[in-house]
């Protein structure tokens, strides 16, 4: 059996809770789950039948079992109280607080399994255009991989979303943002663009600002009646350097709003 271990640093609060929904957790499911969102949304050339076959081989089903395991370790990390709608204060306050873990810690996930190759490559994208736990789509819990099995690990440019797509046909060579025979025909979500946007000094201003854009534009928020949001915003860092990354899946939204909505961020 393959072993693979990777250093991971939180980059913005990472508010992932346990059963009772408010102590901080880092949960293993939790990241799977992430894991197989994403290898979902870059899989849009399959059927809903071959996608759920190929998916099972990778992450299990009710029938089968998973082709890795995860196992979180240091899980003793600092947690304090964090406004999740940092745009929303009443008087200079908070309007409510969650518990959640810290920015500049680090921990490390081990898998254990086959074909760690492409587990290896399905986590480090998930990392770059999702976040984990709660208000993952607007920029908290994202993290950021540092060392691959000791080595240290970095993009060649974060700023550069080629370097993205090339991580992504490592997992599906078929991948592509204009193959129009079978965008129109598929139910669950993928990805239609990835955009990287402008320096930020710190992340507590970027998260404002995702979050005005999301009260202001509600459809890819808050909309009535309540259906996920089909735009990821999640969070890069370098050095001292946060950017803002955008990835828009096809789903329900305001889509003539959209280039306003994504102007504020990016």
């Amino acid at each position: 059996m393959e072993s693979m271990k990777i250093k991971c640093e939180i980059v913005t609060p990472l508010l992932m809770h346990g059963a009772d929904g408010k102590r901080a957790e880092l949960r293993e499911q939790s990241f799977k789950g992430v894991m197989r969102f994403w290898w979902r949304a870059i899989n849009g050339n399959l059927s809903l039948k071959e996608l759920k076959g190929k998916e099972a081989k990778i992450f299990g089903n009710t029938s089968k079992k998973s082709s890795f395991r995860m196992r979180i370790r240091d899980k003793n990390l600092n947690k304090e109280g964090f406004n999740p709608l940092p745009h929303k204060l009443r008087n200079g306050q908070p309007l409510f607080m969650i518990e959640g873990f810290s920015p500049n810690q680090t921990f490390e996930i081990e898998f254990k399994g086959k074909n760690l190759e492409k587990i290896k490559n399905i986590f480090i994208l998930s990392t770059v255009l999702g976040g984990f736990g709660q208000r993952a789509r607007r920029g908290f819990g994202s993290i950021k991989v540092l060392k691959i099995n000791g080595e240290d690990f970095q993009f060649e440019r974060l700023n550069d979303d080629n370097i993205i797509k090339k991580v992504i046909k490592q997992i599906n060579p078929e991948f592509s943002f204009n193959d129009e025979n079978f965008k129109s025909k598929r139910k669950y979500p993928y990805i239609k663009n990835i955009e990287i946007g402008k320096e930020y000094d710190n992340y507590n201003e970027l998260l404002k600002k995702i979050g005005l854009a999301t009260h202001k534009y509600p459809c890819f928020g808050r909309a009535s009646p309540r259906y996920a949001s089909p735009v990821w915003i999640s969070v890069l860092k370098e050095g001292k350097i946060f950017r803002p990354i955008i990835t828009s899946l096809n789903g329900r939204g305001c889509w003539k709003n959209f280039n306003d909505f994504k102007g504020m961020i990016l």
